[in-house]
């Protein structure tokens, strides 16, 4: 009980200052967790996220039951996003771009 009354005491003082601490996010007036693929919590949180967002094809997913943000956009579904280019063709260019950047970075 105590640490859900300290909880919801930062929740509010962070919403009066307008800012999320690193780690956190909000979603809407939750504060939520940035999830890391090695805490494993959150990968069986996403487990869930990804069962009910596959099964109902995103409309009908208990976003309260959640304590990690999951992002709920697919690229396929986006209409074309560069005249010249598909989605996939774009997806291409920039994972490519992306690796390019890191092994000029990393000199790899």
């Amino acid at each position: 009980m105590q640490i859900l009354r300290q909880r919801r005491q930062i929740q509010n003082q962070i919403q009066i200052q307008g800012w999320a601490p690193p780690g956190f996010s909000f979603a809407g007036d939750r504060l939520i967790r940035l999830g890391k693929l090695n805490d494993p919590e959150y990968v069986r949180q996403r487990k869930i996220f990804d069962d009910q967002f596959e099964d109902s094809e995103g409309f009908d997913v208990d976003w309260d039951s959640f304590d990690y943000k999951f992002f709920a956009m697919k690229l396929e579904w986006a209409g074309d996003l560069d005249e010249n280019l598909n989605n996939t063709e774009l997806r291409t260019l920039l994972i490519e771009t992306a690796i390019k950047e890191h092994n000029d970075e990393y000199a790899s």
